[in-house]
C-alpha cells in the first residue's frame, strides 16, 4: 500500500442532484483500490471498505436517530474548533422559510455532516483515503437553496470562506435543464421537490448556487470543478486525481 500520508485523506464529492456524484464516486473508489490504496466511503456499506467506519455513518440510506446520537459528540468537538462556521450555518437553518419539521430535518443533516467529518479525521484512519458523498461542503445545497430561492452571493461567499475544506473536493455540475432531465429519467427526485413541476426551478437554483461555490473554491489546489455533461469519464477521473496529493493524473 502507498504510505502517502500520516493523516486521513478525506475526499468530498459534491454538486447538484443529477450531476453524477454516485457514478463518479464509484469509479474513483474503484481506481484507488486498483492502485493498492486503502479506502473508506460515506455512501453505502457495499462501497465502504473500512471496518472502522460504522454502518450508521457509511450507509447514507440508513442515517437515522442512531446516526444522530453517534455523530453528536463529534459534532461538539467540531464546533469547538470551528465555532464561527457552525454558528453561521445554524442561523441560516433557523432563518429558512420552511416548516419546523423541515428545519429540524436540515439541522439533523448538518449535525451529522459535521460529526462525521470530525470522526473521519481520527488518527486510526491514517493511510486511508475516504471518499464522502455529499459531505460537509454539501451543506450549502441543504440550506442555501430550495425550489423557491438560492441565497444571495454575499451569503454564499460567507459560507465558502468559513467552511473547513477537506483534503480534496470534487465539484460536479451541469446546466439546470440537463440536471432536471436526468432526475426525471432516473425517477428519483429529491425529497425536497414536493411537486414534479418544481423540478426545473430546484435545479436552476442548485446550478446557480454551485456556480458561486465553484467560483470561490476553483482556484484552490485541493478543488476541481467538473462539468459532467462536457467531460468524458477518463478525463473527469484524471481531473479528480489531479487534486489528490501523491497521485499523477497521467497514471490512470
Amino acid at each position: 500500500m502507498s504510505q502517502h500520508t500520516e493523516k486521513p485523506m478525506i475526499i468530498e464529492i459534491t454538486g447538484p442532484s443529477g450531476s453524477g456524484k454516485t457514478t463518479y464516486l464509484q469509479k474513483l473508489l474503484s481506481i484507488l483500490e486498483e492502485k493498492g490504496e486503502s479506502t473508506g466511503a460515506i455512501h453505502s456499506p457495499e462501497l465502504n471498505k473500512s471496518a472502522d467506519i460504522p454502518v450508521v455513518f457509511s450507509d447514507l440510506s440508513r442515517h437515522n436517530i442512531s446516526t444522530d446520537l453517534l455523530a453528536f459528540p463529534w459534532a461538539l468537538l467540531f464546533f469547538s474548533r470551528n465555532p464561527f462556521f457552525v454558528i453561521f450555518c445554524l442561523l441560516r437553518i433557523f432563518r429558512l422559510d420552511e416548516s419546523p419539521k423541515q428545519k429540524i430535518s436540515v439541522l439533523r443533516s448538518f449535525l451529522r455532516k459535521v460529526g462525521i467529518r470530525r470522526f473521519l479525521t481520527r488518527s486510526k484512519f491514517k493511510h486511508v483515503r475516504i471518499v464522502v458523498d455529499e459531505g460537509l461542503c454539501h451543506s450549502a445545497h441543504n440550506f442555501l437553496m430550495s425550489t423557491r430561492f438560492h441565497a444571495k452571493e454575499v451569503v454564499i461567499e460567507k459560507f465558502t470562506s468559513l467552511c473547513p475544506l477537506p483534503d480534496a473536493i470534487v465539484i460536479l455540475t451541469a446546466p439546470a435543464q440537463i440536471l432536471a432531465d436526468r432526475l426525471k429519467q432516473r425517477g428519483d427526485l429529491s425529497p425536497r421537490i414536493i411537486r414534479g413541476r418544481d423540478t426545473l426551478s430546484f435545479c436552476e437554483n442548485a446550478y446557480l448556487l454551485y456556480q458561486h461555490v465553484a467560483g470561490a473554491w476553483n482556484g484552490l489546489s485541493q478543488c476541481v470543478v467538473i462539468n459532467s455533461h462536457l467531460t468524458n469519464e477518463k478525463e473527469a477521473l484524471a481531473l479528480g486525481f489531479s487534486v489528490l496529493p501523491g497521485n499523477k493524473c497521467d497514471s490512470l
